[in-house]
């Protein structure tokens, strides 16, 4: 499969963020170097200031939906359930990617190992005055002593849809 073939869907779900936060992440995602992404943004019905703030990116957004939800995991399921890609992963309102070839870098990885439906990286956690605060490296292999310890982070990891479509979307009775 080539570079251009592998599309990704990108899930932002968000409610009532503020401007500065969604700046920070849908500068982000439209700035990487990858080309073959498709971006779902899931609004739980927000106040006119978030809309407004999300409108401004309007021309890079593939599929917009502002509705009230059942809370994150119903909007995450709402993402997935509209999602075409070969590959999905959520980056919600307050999450970046690490630098603009972050998605080029995952499938590289994706092609290079394609026979996994889960593929996990690095996260950086940054404060809001901008420091990291801690950094989780990505283990070799995942257990559920390491995933019942330390838990990962849903930024960081491309699951492909089939996954989704074996195992099932998110449980929403877990807030």
């Amino acid at each position: 499969m080539e570079n251009k073939q592998l599309k990704i869907s990108i899930i932002t779900v968000c409610y009532n963020e503020r401007k500065e936060n969604i700046t920070l992440t849908f500068n982000s995602i439209s700035s990487q170097s990858y080309r073959n992404i498709e971006w779902i943004v899931i609004d739980g019905g927000s106040k006119p200031e978030t809309i407004d703030a999300i409108n401004t990116y309007s021309d890079r957004i593939d599929k917009f939906v502002s509705e009230p939800d059942r809370g994150i995991y119903d909007a995450m399921n709402k993402g997935l359930s509209i999602a075409s890609g070969d590959f999905v992963i959520f980056m919600n309102v307050g999450d970046r990617l690490y630098c603009n070839e972050t998605i080029d870098r995952a499938v590289d990885c994706i092609l290079a190992n394609p026979t996994y439906d889960c593929y996990y990286g690095d996260t950086i956690r940054v404060n809001t005055k901008g420091n990291v605060e801690e950094m989780n490296r990505a283990v070799p292999k995942l257990n559920r002593f390491w995933l019942y310890k330390e838990g990962i982070c849903h930024q960081s990891i491309f699951s492909s849809r089939q996954l989704y479509e074996r195992t099932g979307y998110f449980d929403t009775k877990y807030q």
